[in-house]
């Protein structure tokens, strides 16, 4: 799968969590990561080419971002601040586009 490839699937998914479901990932999330003073980095398991993790298909980082502020927009990007991709830290993370 292309790079393309990959930021337009992950642009279709509108992730939208249950609170039962949140407790679960956020969970999966803290158990697979190294917590710096900075960033959030995970590592508990895959981790892409391009430097992102995913759990369960889905990439970390949005998964973070679900849990901590709710739905992502279609059709939008979850950025980083810090420009680390293995970062899911929720104060790092906001909605943007590729522009």
């Amino acid at each position: 799968m292309t790079i393309a490839q990959v930021l337009a699937r992950d642009l279709d998914l509108s992730i939208a969590l249950a609170p039962q479901q949140k407790s679960l990932f956020l969970n999966r999330l803290e158990q697979g990561s190294q917590k710096t003073d900075f960033c959030w980095l995970w590592r508990g398991g895959t981790v892409g080419e391009d430097g992102y993790g995913s759990i369960l298909g889905m990439r970390v980082h949005r998964v973070s971002y679900a849990i901590h502020y709710g739905q992502i927009p279609r059709g939008m990007m979850v950025c980083h601040h810090c420009d680390v991709p293995a970062c899911w830290r929720p104060e790092h993370l906001f909605c943007g586009t590729a522009a």
